[in-house]
């Protein structure tokens, strides 16, 4: 059997906790102490999520978005894995909860299209229907409700009486879209304290704050985020997809000594004949995915200049590379249409 040292250090602390006298009662100006035993046993073994080291159950994921930087599917995906309990990598599997999508910032017909890719690409039937009885979303401009901020008693009323039984998330697309009107800090406070009145009540907020990280922190500041809220950064990701796809360069803080997710990691995605392929990539392989990705693109852009009717050498020139690039690219197109497994082929994630 392995020894697990920090479970043994808790069983010493609560057993010596059971033994300390109960603390008196402090008054109003005075301030309350414990021993390393009292504070070792008051904390929880572990902590909960509903997706691993990313999103805290009852708690808070504040996401700053850097300027040039497009989530709008990343938020898709966090949020399908959280309702249909698929894999977000590198983190973990999400719970398969009831959740609210709030969205704002997007059209109904781009939102639409993103959700039905990961519907499709979803190729576990027990998953797929789970994300589609967990998922409920609220669309704005769909619902014509221009003027709809939850900074006010009246609209956040309204919200909560759209949430479905059992919600346990909702995430929002951009938060300055949520707040009207949005330069005041006042109005910031205001929809912090709805989000802790969401957390009291068992539910997780995802907040995602675009322009830029001055604004962002400025936003999270007045909403007095805790300590126990997970913050990350999206920032630009130069090996991402440009024409056929995106993504962006996650940028995080561990939690805690005892956490094991990399601090920093890429979610890169393509969408090529209406078919989403997206994956994950640690720093230190970043200059082969970026080579990875640069290869896939360029193969992209030559199936699409040989269906124009243009000659390999024009090609070539058209993308500056050699000829016989183009003429290896052209064989692993035809070979994978043809349903042949190339050498450089890669097995696709079971898992989503």
């Amino acid at each position: 059997m392995r020894f697990n040292m920090q479970k043994h250090l808790r069983l010493v602390a609560r057993a010596q906790a059971q033994a300390v006298p109960s603390p008196t009662p402090v008054g109003p100006n005075e301030i309350k102490t414990r021993s390393l035993a009292e504070m070792i046993a008051s904390v929880p073994e572990k902590r909960d999520f509903l997706i691993p080291y990313l999103v805290p159950d009852a708690g808070n994921l504040l996401v700053t978005v850097e300027d040039g930087v497009d989530s709008r599917m990343l938020q898709s995906v966090l949020a399908y894995c959280c309702a249909g309990k698929k894999r977000f990598d590198p983190c973990g599997t999400g719970l398969g909860v009831p959740i609210l999508f709030c969205s704002a910032a997007g059209d109904a017909f781009s939102d639409a299209g993103r959700f039905d890719l990961l519907l499709k690409r979803d190729p576990c039937e027990t998953t797929r229907k789970l994300a589609e009885t967990n998922f409920h979303i609220y669309h704005r401009h769909l619902e014509g409700d221009e003027a709809l901020g939850l900074n006010t008693i009246d609209h956040q009323d309204v919200l909560d009486r759209a949430l479905q039984p059992g919600c346990k998330a909702v995430f929002f697309d951009d938060v300055f879209e949520w707040v009207l009107p949005t330069e005041s800090p006042d109005n910031y406070r205001a929809f912090g304290a709805y989000v802790r009145k969401l957390n009291k009540r068992g539910i997780a907020v995802v907040a995602f704050a675009s322009g830029g990280k001055g604004a962002a922190q400025a936003f999270f500041k007045e909403m007095h985020q805790t300590v126990d809220d997970v913050q990350i950064l999206l920032a630009k990701d130069p090996g991402a997809p440009k024409e056929y796809g995106g993504g962006c360069k996650i940028v995080r803080r561990r939690l805690d000594e005892f956490d094991p997710m990399p601090t920093t990691f890429s979610f890169r995605y393509t969408v090529v004949d209406k078919v989403l392929r997206f994956g994950w990539a640690i720093p230190d392989r970043d200059a082969a995915s970026a080579k990875e990705m640069e290869m896939i693109e360029r193969q992209m852009m030559v199936k699409k200049l040989l269906a124009e009717g243009k000659l390999q050498c024009e090609i070539a020139k058209l993308l500056k590379v050699d000829p016989g690039t183009v003429s290896r690219d052209r064989e692993k197109i035809e070979a994978k249409e043809k349903g042949e497994i190339t050498v450089d082929a890669k097995p696709e994630d079971d898992e989503f």
